[in-house]
Formats: structure tokens, sequence, C-alpha cells
């Protein structure tokens, strides 16, 4: 038997790899396409190419496979997994590339993720997504001078709202509430819904002085919403909040286990104010979560009344 020849060769293989329904490019080290199959030429069609270059955001390294985030013609979002191998293509160095249309599957995750993580009705966290996120951040590197808060938050007056005026309106009040959370901290800052009434915020800080600017914007915020006209209600919360060594990670089922307590005796306080306020511990003292949490039986006091 004699041996093919190595154009035969690459025929033999162009012919396999053609209808084969992941993409499949062989490229130049310069990023010329110098070989496509049918799905990478569909592939492509849909990607701003540039004279016969595959898109710079396909970064070719022989490595593991890569997931690449992509806008197509369209501006849709296209995610590509991506595998690239070097190898030798009709005597050339060249890259063979595997790619994978993933955008379906990745949407789908985040789809079950969403459900699983975030809160119907605010698409906060729910308390799952909230113990999730906090073993995330207690995962991350802190310095000896980074200070986690603890914000733990409670709608005033909610069953009343329900009450006299509906469910509607209370659903309201409640999506209302995490919007103002929203606005208030920072995209990064970790805010769920972690039952009807019930609200937690996490976040790292350097300053001592941030948690009474975020308390002071809070209640801003509630009292310009307050006065909006054509209100049915009026929007009141009560805000619990703890600050201690971010190094020192903070069980959140001891957080949660005196939520409900802790809010209850905020509630008794000034009825009429929009925003009541107990910060538990000062940061200059670190202690343990058992200790903190016991400090939460203090009587709230009042903040920046209306």
């Amino acid at each position: 038997m004699t041996s093919q020849q190595p154009s035969q060769l690459y025929s033999d293989l162009t012919n396999i790899l053609h209808l084969h329904r992941d993409s499949i490019l062989i490229v130049a080290d310069s990023g010329e396409v110098l070989y496509a199959n049918l799905a990478a030429s569909r592939l492509l069609c849909r990607l701003p190419t540039n004279a016969g270059h595959i898109p710079d955001a396909l970064n070719i390294t022989d490595d593991e496979p890569v997931r690449v985030y992509l806008k197509d013609l369209a501006g849709q979002e296209l995610i590509i997994s991506l595998l690239s191998q070097s190898m030798q293509w009709q005597g050339k160095p060249s890259f063979f590339l595997h790619l994978q249309d993933v955008t379906a599957q990745v949407k789908q995750t985040r789809h079950l993720e969403h459900l699983v993580y975030r809160d119907d009705l605010t698409h906060l966290y729910n308390r799952r997504g909230l113990e999730n996120a906090m073993s995330i951040l207690n995962s991350l590197p802190t310095t000896a001078t980074q200070t986690m808060s603890v914000l733990y938050i409670d709608i005033n007056g909610l069953k009343k709202i329900n009450d006299t005026l509906g469910h509607q309106h209370g659903d309201a009040a409640i999506r209302e509430t995490a919007e103002v959370l929203k606005h208030v901290f920072h995209l990064t800052d970790i805010k769920a819904r972690i039952g009807g009434d019930e609200f937690v915020v996490l976040y790292k800080h350097q300053s001592t002085s941030s948690l009474p600017s975020l308390i002071k914007n809070l209640h801003t915020e509630i009292r310009r919403r307050n006065a909006l006209p054509g209100r049915r209600y009026q929007l009141s919360l009560s805000i619990g909040s703890i600050n201690h060594a971010a190094s020192q990670p903070l069980a959140l089922a001891d957080i949660l286990a005196q939520a409900d307590q802790c809010m209850y005796q905020a509630k008794q306080r000034q009825p009429e104010s929009c925003l009541r306020h107990f910060n538990s511990t000062a940061i200059e003292t670190p202690r343990t979560a058992q200790q903190l949490l016991a400090m939460a039986h203090q009587p709230y006091v009042e903040l920046m009344m209306a």
C-alpha cells in the first residue's frame, strides 16, 4: 500500500470536517482564516470580521477551553466556547480552532440560577442566593483595615398597606424598597430579600464613616419618594446594622436567627418615622459573630427622623 500524498491527506481531512456540526477553523498566526467548515462559515457571517481574519476577541492560545462573549452584527449576545491547538497546515504554523455556540445553554443556566437564587418580585437575591453570595464574599481576600457591614431591614406597616390598599400596593412597597437599596448601595454590594418584608445588605468597605453616609442617603431617598404626588402609602424602614472586621467571616445563620427580634424592637419606636437605625457595634472593637448578635438585643435608637 502506498502512502497518501500530503495534498490528498489535506483533502480527506477537509472532507471529514466540512459537514461537522461544530465550527472548525484553521487560522494563521496573524488570524487569517485558512480553512472554515460550513458551520464556521455560518458563524463568521454573524460576526464583524476583518478582511478574512477572525475577530480579535477570539484570542488564540494553546490552553484549556475558554468562553468568549461577543456581539453579533445585530447586536445580540453570542457566547462561544473556544478550544485552540497549534498545528501545521500545508507546511505552515497554524492553529486549529474548535468553536461551539453555547449561547442557549448559558442563557438557560442563567435562567435556572435566577430561579434558584433570585426573588421573583424584586430580583434581589433570595435567602439561598444570599447564603451563596456570602460564602463567596467570605472566601475573597481581605485587608486588616476592611470592615464588613451587615444591614437587616424591615418595611414598617406592610400589613396595614396590604389590609387597607390591597396586596398590589403591598407588592409595590416591597419593589420600591428594593429600588431604594439598588439606588443607594453599590452594584457589587450584596442585596437580598429574605422574607415577606425583610431585606439584608452586605458590603465591605474601608472607611468608618461610610455607614452613616449610606444611612443618610437612604433617609434622603425615602423622604424624596414619600414627597412625590399621588402616593397611596408612605414608605418606612427599620434598619439594624453590624460592623466587624472583614477578616473574621460572619455566619449568616447567626445573623438571621436574630433578625425578627431586632426588627420587632425597631418597630416599637416612633411609628411616624420613615427610617429607624441602630448600629450594634463599633468597628474599633472586633468581636465574634455571637458577641455581635448578642448586642443586637439592645434597644434600637432613632436616627435622622423627619
